[in-house]
């Protein structure tokens, strides 16, 4: 049985897919792309490598995996523009690193600190599009991918859901309408409802989605979900101090 889990797009999924001489572990792989342990630890700091953080990173790669393959279909992996622009943009990558390193030991942020910042800007953080919190699974086994949907539909809570995104590497995230794959985009932004869909077959892969919420255009974000741009707005303050 093979699972497949679920960063700038082009530039990480690219890297990941040469072949090369690593023989570490395998984490995930869709057709000859490959994301080893020794690549998730160059990408990952020490300090963004707790069980959550690197399931999450899991499961985004395999996401963009599937996107840059069908890139690739279309041609935009030869596109002159954005390969001229790759340069540029790992300049800005490079520069943006020791920015922040220069900034953060400066940066200290309390709880309060951020609640006053969202109370401040509040109108900022309304939604520009509708968007879905959600638990999205992948797997190759058509056999495995009706097992989780029954477990799903069930919703045993505790010990036994809690192993189920362990085992698939799925937590729960936030989508923006118009960044799943179109076949997954249309099914889960269909309407208001909310549930379990799937299995949708794409790309040899089956995909179930545990929609937990939904979220309308115009809506505004809360808090607990605008705490980490409001941390990136006040670290770009910060830089753009130091220039």
């Amino acid at each position: 049985m093979k699972h497949i889990w679920i960063l700038p797009f082009f530039l990480i999924v690219f890297a990941c897919s040469k072949k090369s001489s690593d023989d570490s572990i395998v984490l995930a792989r869709v057709n000859d792309q490959v994301l080893t342990v020794n690549r998730l630890e160059v990408v990952l700091s020490p300090q963004q490598r707790s069980a959550d953080q690197i399931r999450t990173y899991i499961h985004d790669w395999v996401n963009n995996a599937i996107l840059f393959q069908e890139a690739k279909k279309m041609g935009l992996d030869k596109d002159e523009t954005l390969i001229n622009k790759k340069e540029s943009y790992f300049i800005k990558l490079v520069v943006g690193a020791y920015l922040e390193t220069e900034a953060s030991p400066a940066i200290t942020l309390s709880k309060e600190n951020i609640r006053q910042y969202y109370r401040s800007n509040a109108a900022s953080f309304i939604r520009s599009v509708d968007d879905a919190v959600l638990h999205h699974f992948i797997t190759d086994n058509i056999s495995d991918a009706r097992t989780i949907q029954k477990k799903l539909k069930k919703k045993k809570s505790g010990k036994t859901m809690d192993e189920l995104y362990s085992l698939y590497g799925v937590d729960t995230k936030t989508v923006m309408k118009g960044r799943l794959i179109k076949e997954l985009d249309d099914v889960v932004f269909r309407g208001d409802g909310v549930g379990v869909v799937g299995p949708i077959m794409v790309n040899n892969n089956f995909h179930i989605i545990e929609i937990v919420k939904k979220n309308k255009k115009g809506t505004r974000v809360g808090l607990e979900g605008a705490y980490d741009e409001i941390y990136q707005r006040v670290l770009k303050q910060n830089r753009a101090a130091m220039l």
